[in-house]
């Protein structure tokens, strides 16, 4: 997996755009049916990291501040079966605590079909908000947990930002 900056010679469009396998990620961005606001970021990595220019947890503490869904595509196969676990958990790990998911195909004919449900899910989101009642300005990192109480939808499956981080106001500076 390769984290880096986008080239600065390159428009988002066209650093989106760099041919992949048997689609874009821009491809399947616009023909989800994105809702305004949303943020998406679909990752297609063979799992090697040769060129990151953060650790996995800044990543993670990155993706946590960030309002992104990641969905992931991670074609492993070249990968060493001795790192190819871990490789599939970190992967994992970014698109569950941003409510996305990941995906792991075991051929290049199966990532079109890969895009294809990334589509179909994005398609198919509610989205929800609240107001806190905690009204602290501490910038602290709170949990939320979404449960779904009707029967009749215990199949039904939830994904889910695992939380935010509230709003963050220092401190009043104490008057002399």
């Amino acid at each position: 997996m390769i984290i880096a900056l986008k080239p600065s010679n390159l428009s988002f469009d066209q650093a989106a755009t760099a041919p992949i396998s048997a689609g874009t990620a821009l491809q399947a961005v616009r023909k989800a049916k994105v809702q305004q606001g949303q943020k998406v970021l679909i990752v297609f990595t063979d799992g090697g990291d040769t060129r990151s220019t953060l650790t996995y947890v800044d990543l993670l503490s990155a993706l946590k501040a960030s309002d992104v869904s990641v969905y992931a595509i991670g074609f492993l196969e070249h990968q060493p079966s001795s790192v190819r676990t871990s490789q599939r958990l970190q992967l994992a790990q970014l698109a569950d605590i941003t409510g996305g998911q990941a995906y792991f195909p075991n051929s290049m004919k199966e990532v079109e079909s890969m895009y294809d449900r990334i589509v179909a899910e994005i398609d198919s989101r509610y989205l929800l908000g609240y107001i806190s009642t905690d009204r602290r300005t501490n910038g602290a990192w709170r949990s939320v947990d979404v449960r779904l109480t009707r029967p009749d939808l215990r199949q039904a499956k939830i994904r889910t930002r695992k939380g935010y981080f509230a709003p963050y106001a220092p401190p009043p500076k104490p008057q002399p």
